[in-house]
Order: structure tokens, then C-alpha cells, then sequence
């Protein structure tokens, strides 16, 4: 019985674990709802499934659990199928309280970077818990997730890595950006945040850096809009740094090459609109660059660029010359 089709009839309804069921697209998130389904056809409607088969184990397919399956409000039927079972604390808790542990830790920080970094890795290791945290407290954790304080975290991005977060493409891999994107985990992509990092809320270039832009918007994006997550895709392009002192930083996770020309970026930009189209077509792509360049059709381009002076010649040059809406703001 393969992963995707497994279901639990527990008490009559059929019961879809968390980590394969879709996430509510504007309502606050939980784990623990289940909803009234057609049974299957070779089950009575009050049968229950002997929850501690081998075909409701995850051993059948040979994967681990998922770091979204140490979930503390997950039942024991379900901590049984993720094979967590035993691997988190005995109490089946109600959300509620998982949202009032995650501000006591946070109200515990002083500094709002600390915080920033308390969230990211819930983020990483409970993506349902932390946007269940941002639905209901959007007004109060706004200002850690993203302005102002994801300026101080992208000053400081290469010294706090910690976990990958979002995609890198380095000028060197051009030639090879469409085999790159097919390293992506998730198979299904609406909507990209790219940036080279070099205008990074008024501090300059930053490198690499500056996947906290990305990073930060599109955690927005999902939990102000309800944008899926997992079709998310935070790009850093690394086309070089002009910033000197972070080519001579030990610890920075950039290339050590000086920006590359105009020239050299539109052609690389060519490529990786062409990677993205084919890819993940129809998909929306906000681009935020230092300067100006071609962009090729993807369905949808929002073009974000400080240096950029938007005039009505500009736009009617972009929309004769490429086949793409184009929006400004």
C-alpha cells in the first residue's frame, strides 16, 4: 500500500495524517482535523483498521520520518504510522498549547534576532506549527519574520547558517541551471522570489546574504495569503559580490569573485527564465535586482529594482520587446 493512498478509519471517518493532507489555504492551520470521507469500498463504514499492521508502517516504503512528523499534536494511531511512536512525549497535545509554548520561548529572547532564529528553525522543523504561530500573531511577528529585523539577519546570514533554506545558483553553474532546478525538492513551484543580493534594504550588497529577502517575503506570502508553502521557491542568484570585505570574510558562503557585467548577468538571467519556464510553467516570478535586465516569458514577472526609474517609455519597451505581464510597484 503506497504512502499517498494509506488512510486511517479511525471511529467510522477516514483519517488522513497531517503530513499528507493539504494545508487549509487561508484558515488558521491544524493538524488534528479530520473530515467525514466516503469510506473505502472493501471496508465497512464502522471497521476499524488495525493500526499496528505492517502495511500502515512506514517500513514499507523504506522512508524515515519527516521532520513535520514529530509533531506533538498528532495521535497515537498517527505517530504509529510516521514511526514516531515513542520518539515524542506520551501527551497528544491541542495546538492551543503549542502556540502558547512557542511565545513563552520567544517573549524569552531579548534581542529580535534571536527571535528571527527561534522562527526560522520552526519553520524548518514544524512548518504547520509555525504558520499556525503567524496566522494568529501576524501583527507581532511580522516585523521578526521579515522588516526590519531580516536586515540585521541577512548582515549576518553566512555566520548563522544553519540549514539550506531556499535554492542557490552560482554564476559558475551557467550552462547547467535547468539540472540545478531539477534539485529542488518540491515538484510543484507557483510562485519564486529571486535576488542577486546586491540592493539589500538599503545595505548594500550582500551577497549571498540576501536569501533572507526571499526567505522572509514569501513566509508573508503564505501567511497572509495562504500560499502553499511547499510551492515556495526562494532563489539566490551568486553573480559575485562587490563588497570586499565579505570576499575576505573566512566565513562567508559566497563565491569570492568580484559582480560579473551587465552583460554577462542578462545572459545568465536569460538562462534561468528559460530554466524556470520550462520547469515550472505558468509559475509567478518576483525578481528583485540591483539593475536592470531582459527577463524572458514566464506567465507572470514582477520586477522589484531600486535603480530602476519607471517611466511610460520603459514599460511599453518591456511589454513590445517580451511576451510577459509585467508589474511594477
Amino acid at each position: 500500500m503506497g504512502i499517498k493512498t494509506v488512510q486511517l478509519l479511525i471511529c467510522g471517518r477516514v483519517h488522513t495524517p497531517p503530513s499528507l493532507r493539504p494545508m487549509h489555504r487561508f484558515g488558521a492551520l491544524t493538524s488534528r482535523t479530520s473530515r467525514k470521507l466516503s469510506c473505502p469500498s472493501h471496508l465497512k463504514p464502522t471497521e476499524l483498521l488495525p493500526i499496528n499492521t505492517r502495511s500502515l508502517t512506514m517500513s514499507a516504503t523504506n522512508q524515515a520520518p519527516k521532520s513535520g512528523d514529530y509533531d506533538t499534536t498528532h495521535s497515537t494511531a498517527v505517530r504509529r504510522y510516521n514511526r514516531t511512536h515513542g520518539l515524542l512525549p506520551p501527551r497528544v497535545e491541542d495546538p492551543e498549547i503549542q502556540v502558547k509554548r512557542c511565545l513563552k520561548q520567544i517573549g524569552q529572547k531579548t534581542q529580535p534576532i534571536d527571535k528571527y532564529l527561534y522562527l526560522s528553525g520552526l519553520r524548518n522543523t514544524n512548518v504547520h506549527l509555525f504558520y499556525r504561530l503567524v496566522v494568529q500573531h501576524i501583527k507581532d511577528l511580522a516585523p521578526l519574520i521579515y522588516t526590519p529585523t531580516v536586515g540585521e539577519a541577512c548582515l549576518q546570514w553566512s555566520h548563522n547558517y544553519v540549514q539550506p533554506e531556499g535554492l542557490y545558483i552560482s554564476y559558475s553553474d551557467r550552462g547547467h541551471i535547468a539540472a540545478i532546478l531539477q534539485n529542488w525538492p518540491q515538484a510543484n513551484v507557483e510562485i519564486t522570489v529571486v535576488t542577486d543580493g546586491s540592493r539589500i534594504l538599503g545595505l548594500g550588497d550582500l551577497g549571498i546574504n540576501g536569501m533572507g529577502i526571499p526567505v522572509g517575503k514569501l513566509a508573508l506570502y503564505t501567511g497572509c495569503a495562504g500560499i502553499r508553502p511547499e510551492a515556495t521557491l526562494p532563489l539566490m542568484l551568486d553573480l559575485g559580490t562587490g563588497n570586499k570585505a565579505l570576499r575576505e570574510d573566512p566565513l562567508y558562503l559566497g563565491s569570492r569573485r568580484e559582480k560579473v557585467s551587465s552583460q554577462e548577468e542578462q545572459e545568465f538571467l536569460d538562462e534561468l527564465m528559460e530554466a524556470l519556464t520550462e520547469k515550472w510553467p505558468g509559475s509567478v516570478a518576483f525578481i528583485l535586482l540591483g539593475r536592470l535586465a531582459c527577463l524572458h516569458k514566464i506567465c507572470h514577472i514582477v520586477l522589484l529594482s531600486c535603480q530602476v526609474q519607471v517611466t511610460p517609455e520603459l514599460i511599453h519597451s518591456l511589454n513590445r520587446n517580451f511576451s510577459t505581464l509585467l508589474t511594477f510597484f
